[in-house]
């Protein structure tokens, strides 16, 4: 992909490479000037390599960003704190690996106001992500309706309050196809939830009572 392909394309808000024969890397500058851009999609083509930095500080408006289904592999760059206008992430099916940044939650140390608060879906399937998800996971996306985690190398316990950030918007979850350990329990009512998958972990122990009360579009 030529790095100077787009610059001076100032006004352009949609940018779709989707569905062709790319391959190689992405440059880091692909972006650069592109401070209109509303929408970058990559999904399905043979690029490799990282994402670096720039591809999304370069365009800080950006609502969706689709590199799904490709070969990009390293980790991704924890640097969505800016990106209030950030409303659906697809990254699926790569060689991603390292731990999930927590700026793309809101949910780190760092946490700021207002980022990423936009988030209605986020797709991470089909990598290598390690580590824990925090507690805090959800209570800086409220609006979050989709999320896509299975098939990673995921741990810890699936903490009760885990998902409560986004009760009233969630309507499919899916954790399948990890390590997660420990008992699962709820703690919040997710009255739009319509699908919640947790096979192939090691979760433990009954499930709690009443649980249908709290997911009762289940």
């Amino acid at each position: 992909l030529p790095s100077a392909l787009f610059h001076k394309f100032k006004h352009l808000r949609e940018l779709y490479l989707n569905s062709n024969y790319f391959n190689g890397t992405i440059p880091g500058n692909f972006t650069q000037g592109l401070t209109k851009l509303k929408v970058l999609t990559f999904g399905n083509n043979q690029l490799t390599g990282t994402i670096h930095k720039e591809i999304f500080t370069n365009s800080i408006s950006l609502e969706r960003v689709s590199f799904e289904s490709n070969m990009l592999s390293g980790s991704i760059p924890d640097v969505f704190q800016k990106m209030i206008q950030l409303r659906d992430i697809r990254l699926g099916q790569n060689k991603f690996i390292s731990t999930i940044p927590s700026s793309l939650f809101n949910s780190g140390k760092t946490r700021s106001e207002g980022a990423t608060r936009s988030l209605t879906k986020c797709d991470l399937h089909g990598n290598a992500f390690t580590g824990e998800l925090p507690g805090t996971l959800t209570k800086g996306v409220p609006f979050l309706k989709y999320l896509y985690l299975h098939d990673n190398r995921l741990t810890g316990n699936l903490d009760t309050e885990l998902f409560c950030g986004a009760a009233n918007s969630f309507i499919d979850i899916r954790l399948n196809n990890n390590s997660f350990t420990g008992n699962f329990k709820i703690q919040c009512l997710m009255e739009n939830l319509e699908l919640i998958s947790l096979a192939s972990n090691n979760l433990t122990g009954p499930l709690e009572d009443g649980i249908g009360h709290k997911l009762p579009r289940l």
